[in-house]
Parts: structure tokens; sequence; C-alpha cells
């Protein structure tokens, strides 16, 4: 017999397409209180939150619910994408996601900041000065590249630009040009404002992925050879949107003060759908939320003369008679066995080599059962109708009535402890 299915909790993920998130002005803007009550970013941290290190590209925000009386965790990427921890259902999260973009909205200004003219683009001084340290320049730093009107346009990344979230090298005179293995590079000028393509086409399509290519002009304008190792392996022609466009800013190498703008939501569509109230009219459709992972839990409901179950002989039955991927470390001092059991599209039981899906089912040995990796309750209802038939066959044969294992108690079993 199994005691009923327990949401322990899930995690959210999504996109707010159409826009990126400055995160390091939202750690640096944050104010803590009752609601967000610690931030941590770049192993910075603020207010009451785990000093534990974090991706480079996202600020983490712990949050609280008075309504619900309950604690999340917050994941917010520079992309637009976000994951949430902590919550138990989308009521929360939506809850959470409404005053974290409101929070995020609230996040606008002008600062004036020193920055670096290197060939005429403009950097964040502090930053650029850390490429020639390499003791303090760290793989991940970035330097922020800004247009001649203080709005943040990409970042220097090593050896290449990101510009509007695509990566790029610099083009002399113009700007910015993509790079990557298609045939089709965007080209932006030094606002960062896309004016125009580049198409390269290759005698041969395995010549696109070679390096150090030369371009030669030809005598049609905006046309040139492509010439790798004296070799000529393709055209290339550079179709931009007005000829006005190729001028850059009229600005000398050197160092400078400019006014910058900065803005928590970057992108112009969703903040004017912020800023208006249509963005919370149609709010499920803007989040894009989906579940990434159900953690739950159930009980054998083992009786005090049951005492607890006989572990190794547990695993040698699933594993032998019932053909399910097992885990059992004896030496552990939390006995627990860890089994995968694979299902179809269909949610049907099936062999390792046919899955669609796979669940895993934490079993301990006082008859607790910890079930994720599942994305919908359905999943969780067709593991437990499964191991529900298998432990009504096997009950008897792994209790274990004499206890010599080492008591471990159920209020000290949590989902931290897998």
């Amino acid at each position: 017999m199994l005691s009923k299915i327990t949401i322990i909790s899930t995690v959210f993920y999504g996109r707010i397409f159409n826009t990126t998130f400055d995160i390091e002005n939202i750690f640096n803007m944050i104010t803590i209180d009752n609601t967000f009550v610690g931030a941590k970013f770049h192993n910075r941290y603020k207010g009451d939150i785990k000093k534990t290190s974090c991706f480079f590209n996202q600020v983490t925000l712990k949050c609280y619910s008075e309504k619900y009386d309950k604690f999340m965790n917050v994941k917010i990427f520079e992309n637009g994408n976000y994951q949430i921890t902590g919550s138990r259902d989308s009521e929360q999260v939506a809850w959470v996601l409404r005053r974290i973009i409101k929070m995020i909205y609230d996040i606008h200004g002008v600062e004036t900041r020193e920055v670096t003219v290197h060939n005429g683009i403009i950097h964040d001084k502090e930053e650029y000065d850390l490429l020639s340290d390499k003791k303090k320049y760290q793989r991940f730093e970035r330097v922020k590249v800004y247009s001649p009107c203080g709005n943040l346009i990409g970042y220097k990344n090593h050896e290449y630009y990101v510009i509007n979230n695509d990566k790029t090298s610099l083009y002399p005179g113009i700007g910015f040009e993509s790079v990557s293995n298609v045939n089709v590079n965007n080209i932006y000028n030094f606002r960062g404002e896309k004016i125009g393509i580049s198409e390269n086409t290759f005698i041969n399509k395995n010549k696109r992925r070679m390096k150090n290519l030369k371009f030669h002009p030809t005598d049609v304008e905006n046309e040139f050879d492509i010439i790798h190792k004296g070799k000529y392996i393709g055209k290339r022609r550079i179709l931009l949107d007005s000829p006005r466009t190729i001028k850059g800013p009229d600005l000398v190498d050197g160092y400078t003060k400019l006014d910058v703008h900065y803005r928590g939501i970057r992108g112009d569509s969703v903040y004017n759908e912020v800023k208006s109230g249509d963005f919370f009219k149609n709010f499920r459709e803007n989040i894009n939320l989906k579940v990434a992972n159900i953690n739950s839990k159930m009980d054998l409901l083992l009786t005090h003369e049951e005492g607890g179950l006989n572990m190794s002989k547990l695993a040698d039955i699933l594993h032998k008679k019932y053909n399910i991927d097992c885990y059992y470390n004896p030496s552990s001092m939390l006995s627990v066995i860890t089994a995968c059991i694979y299902t179809d599209e269909d949610h049907r039981i099936v062999k390792k080599e046919n899955a669609y899906h796979k669940g895993t089912m934490r079993i301990f040995r006082t008859g607790r059962i910890i079930v994720n990796s599942t994305k919908t309750k359905y999943e969780i209802v067709v593991l437990k109708k499964y191991i529900h038939g298998i432990f009504d066959t096997i009950r008897k044969d792994i209790v274990c009535y004499t206890n010599n294992d080492v008591e471990i108690k159920d209020e000290n079993i949590t989902i931290f402890d897998i």
C-alpha cells in the first residue's frame, strides 16, 4: 500500500521574448526588503542568500511570498530566460514574476562613466583596462560597448564583439559584422543598428568554415573575391541599406566621459508593454512558462512491526526480476536506492532503449520514496501505479523485521538529501 502523492516542489523555466535584461544593474539597484530578501551576481552578495558561486550570465534572487509563506529562488538570465525553484505550482510562479518584472522595469536612469575609445568603438574604461591585466581578467569577464549616444549595444569578449546578441568582428570604417558559419552575415554600425548584410558564395560549401580568409576587391563595387592560401574559393557581396550609414562616429581614440543610459529591461517592445500595462493583460502568454521538473514524495506506509526495508535484497529484486536500473551503496550512511524507470511518449513503461523519458525514484529504508525528473502529475501517477504493483508482490520478501540498520527518521529525509 502506498500513501497519497505529495508535491514537494516544481522547477519552472521560461523566456520573455524580444528582450534582454541588464543583470548587473538589476543586482546593483535591487532593494532588499520583505519580498526580495537576497541577491547574488558574480560572487557578490546582498541580503540573506547562500554565498555559493553562480553562472556569469545570470543574477539569482531569493524571494519570499507572504501570501503563500514560501521562499523561491529565481535565476534571471541576460538573454531573457528565467528559472524558478522552490515553488509548488504556477500560481506561485506568476505571483513572484509579476513583482520581479515590475521591479526590473523601475530600474532606469543615466550615469556619467569613463570610457575608452579604440578604433571608433566606445568601451567601458574600468573593464577595458582589465584586458591588459591577465591576473585580474577572468575568462568570462566582458567589456561593455556603448553607442555614441550612451546606449549599451553589446560587449567585447576576448577577441570578438557581441552586438545585439550576435557574435561579430570589427568591420573597419563601418562597424561590426556577424561571425557565423552561414553564408549571410549581419552588418551593424557603431550605434548597434543593423545596416545591411554580407553574402558569401563558396565554390564548395565546406570552404565556409575556413579561417584566415582574405577579401580582394573586384571591378564591381562592393564585391570581393574570397582567397584562402592564395586560392580563389568564393565571392562576397556587401549589401548596405544606405550609403550614409557607412560613416563611423567622429571620435578620437583615448579616454573621455559619456552619459550612459541604463535600463533593467532592454527590449523596447517589452519595456513599452510593461509601461502601458498591456504586458500583464496576457501575462501567462508573455512569460512562456514551462515545467522543468516536479519533485514529489510518497510512502510505503510500513507498520511498526515491519520496521524497515532490506535494502540489499530490494535492490537485487528490482534489478534482476524487474530489470530496473538501480544504484545502491551499502556503505552510505543514508541508506537509499536510486531506481530509474523509463516510459515512452504514451507514458507506458518500456525498456531503456525504447525510452522517451526517464523517471527517477529514491527509495529510503524507512519506506519513503522521493520522485523527480517528472514534468506532469500524470507521469507521477503512472510511476506510482507501476511501483505499487511491484511492492504489493514483493513486500513480504523485502521487509526487514529485525532492524540492524542505522536508524534514520523520516523527518530527517528531505529533497536536499538526494
